[in-house]
């Protein structure tokens, strides 16, 4: 096993530190953070993936998507905006699949993640834009544009949410 010595330098102590460990679950993600204990690891891991996954597939119905996410959630989204509330962001959210952005899709890669305690997790992703929408849009993004997304996800009663994401567009 290998230490994530990136991660080392935030812990206070050396017994947390000790307990920071790396785990390659394929060959495209990275799991580190502090250890869960027995087979609880996999399972954590699956869920914030269905969560992840879950947020992808929702992410044009409001109803849905807003539920994803934590009461007091922050956003902020590709664009810079600032959201916070899980019902000031389903308002946006249901203003927002009225416009063109219905047709501006994304399909979301998961790097990395890192469990900060045993119930709090940072997802670190691949955000892949397209932009379905008429040429002549003024806002559109060009072909092939991605993005950094991190979210927080944090689990209560048993069920992992989104409690902040951010998305930051990499400039080609």
């Amino acid at each position: 096993m290998r230490v994530n010595k990136g991660l080392l330098q935030y812990l206070p102590n050396k017994l947390m530190r000790s307990c920071v460990v790396r785990f390659a679950m394929t060959k495209d993600l990275e799991i580190s953070g502090v250890e869960v204990s027995g087979n609880k690891r996999e399972e954590e891991v699956q869920s914030i993936n269905q969560l992840i996954a879950d947020a992808e597939r929702f992410q044009n119905d409001p109803d849905k998507y807003s539920q994803l996410h934590t009461e007091d959630a922050i956003i902020v989204n590709v664009a810079g905006r600032r959201i916070i509330g899980r019902d000031a962001f389903y308002q946006v959210m249901k203003e927002a699949v009225k416009t063109t952005l219905v047709d501006v899709p994304t399909k979301t890669d998961i790097k990395n993640i890192t469990f900060i305690r045993s119930d709090v997790a940072i997802v670190s992703c691949l955000k892949l834009i397209a932009d379905n929408r008429d040429i002549r849009e003024k806002d559109k993004f060009e072909e092939g544009s991605k993005a950094n997304q991190t979210f927080v996800a944090t689990k209560e009663h048993g069920n992992w949410s989104i409690a902040m994401a951010q998305s930051t567009l990499i400039q080609n």
